[in-house]
């Protein structure tokens, strides 16, 4: 019997949702390399930074960064023939700086198996997430409402697998993302709970001042708490959940939501439609102000 390769095929799906929208991409060249200790494939391409506008979505910005999406699939075919084998999805989030496009923050992660079973390639494709986020009151999570957040305040959230099949696994390597409106910012974790099959309670502290915030949690499945994969996870072992969108996460002591000046204080930049932060005119006045008070 004649032995068949499978051949890959690389396809951009991309928006500023989660609807992806097929676009076979054929100029990007694919770099393939094998881990014999976990015996995994990996496979890696290049988008240079003078690409993004092309290769990916602007989907928000604020007064210095832009955010760029993109939503890629790799589809596996038998060679020489339309034959699909099996398909993989990727989520592709990249913050840039306006002023030099500088990579701020990146993004990549592999979107589940569980929550991209109704794709079909070369077909819109809508992804539902595998958990839920909850805000819970305190770490014992027995006690849910969302909180009137402030900067620099501490919160907490329980990420729960809603997909069946996957309740039993551990959630680990759990990242945290603030997102909204020219907002994508990865979180500091505080603590991390996950003793519990199918659940993780992540304690946070509020590091941004913005408005119109959705809190997007990643996590990775594992047939323990310590995080050692199982093989047959491979294909579909991230989850993805977020939040409901938050009206604005204040600046400290203010109780409505914050002014241009209050958001470059607290996070180096504003959002779209303020001016551009100018640190370099407070420095100065602050300078003034001691130059004088030595002064007399």
């Amino acid at each position: 019997m004649e032995n068949q390769k499978q051949v890959l095929v690389l396809k951009l799906n991309y928006g500023n949702s989660l609807q992806i929208l097929p676009l076979h991409i054929s100029d990007l060249t694919i770099t393939s390399s094998f881990n014999f200790q976990k015996q995994w494939r990996y496979y890696s391409f290049t988008i240079l930074g003078t690409e993004l506008s092309t290769r990916l979505v602007l989907d928000s910005q604020n007064t210095e960064q832009f955010v760029y999406k993109g939503y890629y699939s790799i589809a596996y075919y038998i060679a020489n023939t339309d034959q699909l084998q099996y398909t993989l999805y990727f989520q592709f989030t990249v913050t840039v700086l306006r002023s030099n496009g500088a990579a701020v923050d990146t993004s990549f992660k592999p979107i589940s198996q569980k929550e991209s079973v109704g794709c079909t390639p070369n077909l819109p494709c809508v992804i539902t997430a595998a958990t839920t986020l909850k805000w819970c009151t305190d770490l014992k999570c027995t006690a849910y409402e969302t909180p009137d957040l402030h900067l620099n305040d501490q919160f907490v959230l329980q990420q729960i697998v809603t997909t069946a099949g996957l309740t039993n696994y551990y959630l680990t390597g759990t990242e945290v993302w603030y997102t909204g409106g020219g907002l994508n910012k990865k979180a500091t974790l505080e603590q991390v709970i996950n003793t519990t099959p199918g659940q993780a309670i992540i304690q946070l502290k509020a590091e941004i001042a913005w408005r119109a915030v959705t809190i997007r949690v990643t996590s990775v499945l594992a047939n323990a708490s310590s995080g050692r994969r199982l093989l047959v996870q491979s294909t579909y072992d991230t989850v993805n959940g977020q939040t409901e969108q938050i009206e604005c996460i204040k600046a400290k002591g203010s109780e409505t939501c914050a002014t241009c000046e209050q958001e470059c204080q607290a996070n180096g930049f504003a959002r779209d439609g303020c001016e551009e932060c100018s640190f370099s005119q407070q420095i100065a006045f602050v300078f003034l102000a001691l130059l004088l008070a030595l002064t007399f």
